[in-house]
């Protein structure tokens, strides 16, 4: 990813390093045992026992290439490609807690104000019912719930942190019950030929709009406009690189994570004094 000339050199804005790891497992404990003891049912997939607990945990750390400048991750620190950062995390837990808020009704006092608890047609899930009204499965199980999701990292764990915030106690506390781990199933496929996302690969079609886009009358008069020529300038001559198809990346990136912002873009929310190229240059990124 291209942004201003020194943004990958400098260590406060190219160098991430994550706290956030995923945790992978290993098949059932159940299952593998079943295996050792009979080796015949390696390829019987229907054995391998769903929720049951896994026997241990993996922890996937992005720190085998430490040694910069040669051998260094592609984020020149810990972070995986992609990956979901803290302040992600964060956002995806209150998500979670929203749509807990907005469509879960489950009785106790402290959501008797929530919007699921006043108003019955909001609903999705009643809680405070028969269990047989989710078809005698919990509401994280298929098929009250499906979860699908792209195989990137910053989505399957947004789908996951998202999860936990609409029903974390209520799995804690079925774990307790049962003694095992819940498992909610992900369905996803191989990221670079899934549907989630448009792809020409997938559908010629695509490759046609993104033309007919580019030479419509409407986007030809805002990339030729004295605004967006004014933006690329500022880029080229103030900043060392055009960086238009990363904008929103390297701006929000950087702000959001209270990194270090070139003191031209730096005037969000306050006044720069006008200047060459006039006021509220980091909005105006934004817009672009």
């Amino acid at each position: 990813m291209m942004c201003w000339d020194g943004y990958w050199q400098d260590d406060e804005t190219g160098v991430w390093n994550c706290d956030l790891t995923t945790m992978v497992s290993p098949p059932s404990a159940p299952f593998v045992e079943e295996v050792e003891d009979n080796p015949s049912l390696v390829d019987n997939e229907i054995d391998a026992e769903l929720g049951s607990s896994s026997m241990f945990l993996f922890e996937k750390r992005y720190d085998a290439l430490n040694h910069p400048p040669f051998l260094t991750n592609y984020l020149n620190g810990t972070c995986q490609e992609g990956q979901l950062i803290l302040r992600g995390y964060e956002q995806e837990l209150a998500n979670g807690r929203h749509l807990r808020q907005g469509y879960v009704h489950d009785g106790l006092s402290i959501n008797s104000s929530s919007l699921a608890s006043m108003d019955e047609r909001m609903r999705l899930f009643d809680l405070t019912t028969d269990d047989d009204d989710l078809g005698g499965r919990k509401p994280y199980e298929e098929p009250n719930l499906r979860y699908r999701a792209d195989d990137g990292q910053r989505t399957l764990m947004s789908g996951q942190v998202l999860l936990r915030g609409m029903w974390g106690d209520i799995i804690a506390r079925d774990s307790a019950i049962t003694g095992e781990n819940p498992v909610i199933t992900v369905h996803t496929a191989d990221y670079d030929i899934d549907v989630i996302a448009p792809r020409v690969g997938n559908c010629p079609r695509v490759a046609d709009l993104w033309e007919e886009a580019i030479q419509s009358d409407s986007y030809q008069a805002f990339i030729n406009s004295k605004e967006a020529n004014t933006l690329k300038t500022i880029m080229v001559e103030e900043l060392g690189n055009d960086f238009s198809n990363n904008v929103h990346d390297c701006l929000m990136t950087t702000m959001c994570t209270d990194r270090k912002l070139p003191e031209i873009l730096d005037d969000y929310g306050r006044s720069n004094g006008g200047g060459k190229y006039g006021e509220n240059i980091f909005q105006r990124f934004v817009d672009f």
